[in-house]
């Protein structure tokens, strides 16, 4: 690993230097083949930049990208899962209160929203 590690060094030197100009269009054009050589197929290309667009959106206005990520992951696990759990309890939407840890869970939930809601407001006055 450390041989690797300095036989690039010069290279990654040589790429350092590049101009901007010509560093960031080849790195598009390098990304739009990796996609489209992974399926061969227009759409990989064309949903790779709607995603470029929408990261590039999400950086410019502050959004946290890893928060996205995962809630995009986490989002169709937690909608199967509480299909799964109505199913279960026959509809009954009861269930998901009914517990001491449950509603210990919500209570952190709502504290959590509040305070990030909270220190971002005042992180907007100073």
């Amino acid at each position: 690993m450390v041989a690797l590690g300095y036989l690039s060094i010069r290279a990654s030197n040589l790429i350092l230097r590049v101009p901007l100009g010509i560093l960031y269009p080849t790195i598009l054009c390098l990304c739009l083949l990796g996609a489209y050589s992974l399926g061969n197929s227009v759409y990989d290309v064309m949903l790779a930049l709607v995603f470029g667009i929408v990261g590039y959106f999400m950086k410019k206005y502050g959004f946290s990208a890893p928060s996205v990520i995962l809630g995009l992951i986490l989002g169709p696990i937690a909608e199967q899962e509480l299909s799964r759990a109505l199913i279960i309890s026959h509809g009954d939407w009861t269930v998901l209160i009914r517990s001491p840890l449950a509603i210990m869970f919500y209570a952190f939930a709502v504290a959590s929203i509040f305070y990030s809601f909270r220190s971002f407001k005042r992180s907007k006055t100073k």
